[in-house]
């Protein structure tokens, strides 16, 4: 009897369900830190946002990463429309104040724009990784963040 052993490659169901899986408490987060720059959870928040998607699986019988077209469209690209709809916007920030028991500390649309910016660059750098070795560390992530940050 002979017995084969298979690496593991993943459908394209797979990897976007591994992309999307945490992706709205991602965003969620990057409204957080935009919204309450000088909140204690700062750090906390970061940290959630690598948690949530920092590597990739390969996929089918190609056995490599997805290109960065698909990890940025399954990540921030098919949600920059409600991100940059003011009434979806702010009923999210008023959310995430209840949540946090905080309020936001700039102008709705100022926030609005940043969250947009910051998501934007960030995962497309992302994408960018994903696609190429498939694995982020916290460093390269809290580097980003604070880059984008800034």
């Amino acid at each position: 009897m002979k017995r084969y052993i298979q690496g593991m490659a993943f459908s394209r169901a797979d990897v976007i369900e591994k992309i999307q899986h945490n992706i709205e408490k991602s965003i969620d987060h990057f409204i957080r830190l935009i919204a309450f720059p000088s909140s204690w959870d700062v750090n906390h928040w970061k940290t959630e946002i690598y948690g949530h998607l920092h590597d990739m699986y390969k996929m089918g019988s190609s056995k490599r990463f997805p290109d960065k077209k698909l990890i940025y469209d399954y990540t921030y690209g098919k949600r920059q429309d409600l991100i940059t709809d003011p009434t979806y916007f702010k009923k999210r920030l008023k959310q995430n104040e209840i949540t946090e028991k905080l309020k936001c500390e700039i102008d709705i649309t100022e926030a609005m724009n940043e969250v947009d910016r910051v998501c934007t660059g960030y995962y497309d750098w992302l994408a960018s990784k994903l696609s190429t070795t498939g694995y982020v560390t916290s460093d390269e992530v809290y580097a980003e963040l604070n880059q984008l940050l800034k």
